[in-house]
């Protein structure tokens, strides 16, 4: 029998055994092969991940057998320690800042196994490699790589590498530039020191404190900015200063200016004003009767001074502020700028701020109307993109069907768009007139049907914000409406409106500024307030339940001392009807939601 060794055994029977196989084993980090019996199988080694063996220089690959007479070389794997330095420039190039990362590593040995005919070659463990620290010099170096060279904090730097940090920590700071300071038109009157303030503005017309200037005084003077100073980014390069806004002084009516254009002279007696950087003199129009049938009209370009009543049927145009002493009963007023009411207003009209009023209706009628056409350009986009409508639609007829499913919201707006155009053509230019009748003809009825690429969509979108940006640089400043009662009347500013008498009755004010109620239990019943900013009431509504809205911006608040049932309050698209009457209230918008602070009345 082959591979079978016969022995006598002690009996003296005849015995056989199989011969031995050779083993392989590993101890204290050796590998350890004893030879097999003649016959018997050789011992056999393979690796496992983390360590590589040659046998005779040769790379083991699978099972392999060994004899005692093999070169067996095992080459070990370690897990080398790790260390990283991030660098991050901030986007404008005045700051660097580092996170450092630092792993340590570990070092094996071979794992001692018994003998045994085949055996896998494994590691453990065998203690920490240590990271080592990056020192200050090493990350200095990698900064200067990186062309960062100004402004490196040693010091902190220093201390930062030390461990690994969990966020990035500015290390290098640049030197920011001074920007240079903007030219400014400087009042060289003293009249601000003789005037009143009311809620933090000059009152230019409290009673016998006209301030007036002669011919050839000098009003005003141009301040020329200073020069900025340079700033030096991390990489050294030099970072230049923001210059300051240079201005013209303008010369309004009834100023000249001085050669160099530095200073300002009144070419007639009258009222110095400055509104930003044009600077005027009012001739004042003194009216010191009633303003009635027997002085007729009045349209004037300057400032207005009325020391009587506006009565029944008359209209006073001001091409600047106006000042009645007495009281407007079934009148008009319009005012180029401020207009200050002494006594009551009843049955009247009063429009103040009339060209900035306007502009800022247009303004807020437009920024919804190119959200619109955004909005419709994408969702076009979008459908005509994944396929969704057959491609034999043409462009308008998507846009047809988006507005009469996703965007109605548009003829409401455009709606709107149309009545202010209609009912201010005279105050708008060529161009937005243009761009209205584009819009009313593209917008309503079968008007999608006529555009034909839907890029017109994002080309109209830019011409309204276009148009927007030359009307907000076209307002001058907030124009005020100061009056003490108001009744059945229509108040309509760019600024503020001001009660400071009993209250309203009645009404409807509108402005782009706040409403303030002054006088302690003055009240606002019946009627509507319109405002972007706060309002400020005593007494909302009647305890007769007399319907009266109050409405302003999103980001405005409502506050009344007390507030009676079926007023309705709405800040921005949020809006409620108070079913009870309360006292304290306080109302605002939060994260999208309407909250109402108050107590019960």
């Amino acid at each position: 029998m082959a591979g079978v060794k016969f022995t006598l055994d002690n009996d003296g029977s005849i015995g056989s055994h199989l011969p031995k196989n050779g083993t392989a084993e590993v101890r204290n980090g050796k590998i350890i092969v004893t030879d097999p019996d003649a016959g018997g199988n050789m011992a056999k080694i393979s690796d496992r991940s983390g360590v590589e063996l040659f046998i005779d220089e040769v790379k083991v690959m699978g099972s392999t057998a060994v004899s005692e007479n093999s070169n067996i070389r095992a080459v070990i794997h370690n897990r080398e320690p790790e260390r990283k330095a991030d660098i991050h420039v901030a986007d404008d190039k005045m700051s660097a800042s580092i996170k450092v990362y630092y792993n340590d590593g570990e070092k094996y040995r071979l794992k001692d196994q018994a003998p045994s005919n085949e055996i896998v070659i494994d590691v453990v463990s065998d203690g920490t490699i240590q990271c080592p620290r990056f020192t200050l010099d090493e990350v200095i170096e990698v900064l200067k790589s990186k062309g960062i060279v100004y402004g490196i904090e040693k010091e902190k730097l220093n201390s930062v590498i030390l461990e690994s940090s969990k966020s990035h920590d500015i290390i290098a700071k640049g030197l920011k530039p001074v920007d240079g300071g903007d030219d400014r038109v400087e009042a060289k009157f003293d009249g601000e020191k003789k005037y009143d303030e009311i809620n933090g503005r000059i009152d230019f017309y409290s009673i016998g404190r006209v301030v007036s200037v002669e011919p050839d005084t000098v009003v005003a003077e141009k301040i020329p900015g200073s020069e900025g100073v340079a700033g030096i980014d991390v990489f050294g390069n030099e970072v230049p200063p923001k210059p300051g806004k240079k201005i013209d002084m303008l010369a309004g009516q009834g100023i000249r200016l001085s050669e160099d254009g530095l200073k300002a002279y009144s070419k007639i007696k009258g009222r110095p004003d400055i509104k930003w950087n044009t600077v005027s003199v009012y001739e004042v129009y003194k009216v010191s009767s009633d303003v009635d049938i027997s002085t007729g009209n009045i349209d004037f370009t300057g400032d207005i001074v009325i020391n009587g009543n506006i009565t029944d049927g008359m209209k006073v145009k001001c091409g600047n502020n106006l000042l009645l002493y007495g009281s407007i009963t079934g009148s008009r007023i319009y005012a180029g700028y401020d207009v200050s009411i002494k006594k009551n207003a009843i049955g009247s009209s009063i429009r103040a701020g009339r060209f900035d009023f306007t502009k800022c209706s247009m303004i807020d009628c437009l920024e919804p109307i190119k959200q619109n056409l955004e909005s419709i350009f994408y969702a076009t986009d979008m459908l005509k993109d994944t396929g969704k409508v057959p491609k034999t639609y043409k462009d308008g007829q998507i846009i047809k069907i988006l507005l009469d499913t996703k965007f109605k919201n548009i003829t409401e707006n455009i709606d709107k768009l149309r009545s202010l155009l209609f009912n201010n053509k005279d105050q708008f230019n060529m161009g937005i007139l243009e761009l209205g009748a584009r819009l009313v003809k593209y917008f309503t009825g079968n008007g999608p049907l006529l555009i034909e690429d839907y890029l017109e969509l994002k080309d109209l979108a830019d011409e309204v914000e276009k148009h927007m940006d030359i009307l907000k640089n076209s307002l001058t400043h907030p124009s005020d409406i100061e009056v003490s009662y108001v009744q059945s009347s229509i108040l309509s500013t760019s600024g503020d409106i001001i009660i400071k008498g009993r209250g309203c009755y009645n009404s409807r004010l509108s402005c782009k500024g706040s409403v303030i109620f002054q006088k302690p239990g003055s009240v606002m019943r019946g009627g509507v307030i319109n405002a972007f900013k706060d309002i400020r009431i005593n007494e909302l509504g009647s305890p007769g339940g007399a319907y009266t809205v109050v409405e302003t911006g999103k980001d405005a608040v409502v506050t009344c001392e007390i507030a009676y049932a079926n007023s309705v309050i709405k800040i921005g698209n949020l809006s409620t009807k108070l079913t009870s009457s309360f006292k304290k209230l306080k109302a605002y918008q939060d994260r999208g939601e309407l909250m109402m602070e108050r107590l019960k009345l």
